[in-house]
């Protein structure tokens, strides 16, 4: 066995896919390992150790979900690594499903090279921070982020209803916001998602963060308990509409076109109806469907200005833009607390002046966002 940084294991049962991109990873300096099918991937994985696994979906012998599920569950394989599904018709089910048996993340066939390897290069940066994080045995950080391990999941599970075009778990959300209600309480503010110790995959955790910052900072401008519980329920659904986007669109790793950019922007009203089968409270439809408006009228869906934005919408906006510049998300690594905020600076008529000053002080002082 090889012993490398940098070890990849390439699964597809075509072998020009496969070979042409193990070219491309020997000349990007990785060590390469490849499996034309599941039985021979698991194989692989016990003698090489690989860093991250890129596997096809469709494979012979063992499909690719089949095969990943096996391994998360294989008590034998003590080294955590990435797995990235490769999919050239991306079905919302199989989506779900893979989502389920463990994997990380997607990238649509055909893909440019540099795209793989960003999502390559930024799961694997990821993994290497929390093994060394792990090695610091912090107890109090550990009860602080159960909740939020919590909440992923919970939110997990709503995305995984709503792309089934099932009710989302509402009582659930609401019990949980309650209770984080009583931490914030207590402690002043929330832990943020990107401490997880068990992190698996990001397609949740913008949601458990934006929850989590919006409680703490509308605790701090004293508004009551039920704001906090609306801020905090909204927070978990503001983006529940995008299980209604086309897969290709939400797994591109490019530039949206302008046509794909539009079937984007439809996500808020998606998930106001998705949110609304369930008599939900219209306060937290508010922050669904307005955490894309802009004090200047010019946001979406419905280009309101600041008057006609709620508190709510106002609030979420600022939560939700920085949290997308802060967090290690699918396509970039986050960005500094200091440059996220003199970068919204920057965005004239984009955020409310008065909640955003606020919101700027209680992040530069570590009030919140910690």
């Amino acid at each position: 066995m090889v012993s490398s940084a940098n070890r990849v294991l390439i699964v597809d049962a075509d072998k020009e896919s496969r070979d042409t991109l193990a070219v491309h990873f020997e000349k990007s300096g990785w060590i390469v390992s490849i499996a034309k099918d599941g039985r021979q991937a698991t194989q692989v994985i016990n003698r090489d150790e690989p860093n991250i696994v890129i596997m096809d979906i469709v494979l012979p012998l063992r499909d690719g979900i089949t095969t990943c599920s096996l391994i998360r569950k294989d008590l034998s394989i003590i080294n955590y690594f990435p797995i990235i599904m490769m999919t050239s018709s991306p079905d919302r089910k199989k989506i779900v499903r893979a989502i389920d048996a463990g994997c990380d993340d997607f990238i649509v066939k055909p893909f440019k090279f540099d795209a793989l390897l960003n999502k390559v290069n930024e799961l694997v940066d990821f993994q290497r921070k929390k093994v060394k994080e792990e090695e610091k045995p912090d107890e109090e950080a550990d009860k602080e982020d159960e909740i939020i391990v919590y909440s992923k999941q919970m939110v997990e599970k709503a995305f995984s209803n709503a792309m089934h075009g099932k009710l989302v778990d509402y009582p659930v959300i609401k019990k949980t916001t309650t209770k984080m209600v009583e931490i914030v309480h207590k402690e002043k503010t929330l832990p943020l998602a990107f401490k997880m110790r068990s992190y698996n995959d990001y397609t949740y955790i913008h949601s458990v963060n934006v929850a989590a910052l919006c409680m703490s900072f509308a605790y701090h401008l004293k508004w009551n308990d039920l704001d906090l519980q609306i801020v905090g329920e909204g927070g978990f659904l503001h983006d529940i509409g995008k299980t209604q986007v086309d897969l290709k669109i939400l797994l591109k790793p490019d530039k949206l076109t302008d046509d794909e950019f539009s079937e984007m922007k439809k996500h808020p009203e998606m998930g106001t109806a998705i949110a609304s089968k369930q008599n939900i409270e219209p306060d937290i439809l508010k922050v669904i469907v307005e955490h894309h408006e802009r004090d200047d009228g010019k946001g979406y869906p419905n280009k309101l200005a600041n008057a006609q934005m709620s508190k709510y919408g106002k609030l979420s906006a600022i939560v939700d833009v920085y949290d997308a510049l802060t967090t290690d998300r699918c396509y970039h690594k986050g960005i500094d607390s200091e440059v996220a905020i003199e970068r919204m600076s920057s965005w004239k008529g984009h955020f409310d002046p008065g909640y955003f000053e606020k919101f700027s002080s209680l992040i530069s002082t570590e009030t919140i966002g910690k």
